[in-house]
Formats: C-alpha cells, structure tokens, sequence
C-alpha cells in the first residue's frame, strides 16, 4: 500500500490506516473464516514491514491485525522489537486510567477491552510472554 505512487505520503498513511481498521474490525468482530482467508493472502508477510514505520497508529493497528492471524511459528517473525509488545501494553494501562476505559491514541479512541484481548492474543504465545515479560521489566 505504500509503494511508490503520485500520492503525498500523508494520503499513503491515511489510506494504510483505514485500511488497516477495517481489517481489524473484521478479525475483531470473528467473522467466519476471516483469519484463514487473510493468512491465504499471506497478511502477514504483507503487514510485517508496517510494524517498523514510525506511524504509532498504523503499527498498532498492523499489530491489532497480525495478533489475531498469527500462529505460534510465525509469532517470532511479526515481534520485530520488545517495544511493539509495551506500546500495546502501554495502550492498555492508559485504557484502563482513561474516562470510560478509553484511551486515545494518535487520534483514535481504543476500549479497554479491546486493548486487553489484543495483548492477550500476543501473550497465549510463549515466545511474546517472555518478551512482553522483558518490556516491563525496563
């Protein structure tokens, strides 16, 4: 989505993150068959260069995205840093400080509850427990 187009680079980043949101709001909603169909497209090779941009929103989003399509032998590939395991954990703490259980981020509004089913897909993981373990300890 991001390849060299006439489009200035702040189109290119709204574009990514709507794009991103509806594919989040689909894998959080538990569409059938979603998270086959999206691992079919490889998704995650796709998305894993958009958790390194500095956009906080597109890396939490791509982040929200491959945390719910990933399995256990492809985790190590989308934990690119210790840093994208805290952001979200990071997300989650201001969630539950915020009015509301809501926490806004880069403009957009994040419920408590789905910040803490998106850490929790990354924690089932083992390989993401110990790094998220690691995050917190900093």
């Amino acid at each position: 989505l991001l390849k060299d187009t006439d489009e200035s680079p702040k189109i290119k980043i709204r574009t990514v993150k709507g794009f991103l949101s509806i594919l989040f709001n689909i894998l959080y909603k538990e569409l059938p068959d979603t998270r086959e169909q999206l691992r079919n497209l490889n998704i995650v090779e796709i998305l894993q260069p958009y958790l390194k941009l500095e956009d906080t929103m597109v890396k939490i989003l791509a982040l929200g995205v491959l945390a719910r399509v990933v399995d256990e032998k492809e985790n190590e590939m989308i934990n690119t840093t210790d840093d994208n395991i805290k952001m979200m954990v990071d997300i989650l703490d201001k969630c539950l400080k915020g009015k509301n259980h809501v926490a806004w981020v880069s403009g957009t509004g994040w419920e408590a509850k789905v910040a803490a089913e998106t850490v929790n897909f990354f924690l089932v993981m083992s390989t993401n427990a110990v790094s998220s373990y690691r995050s917190q300890l900093r």
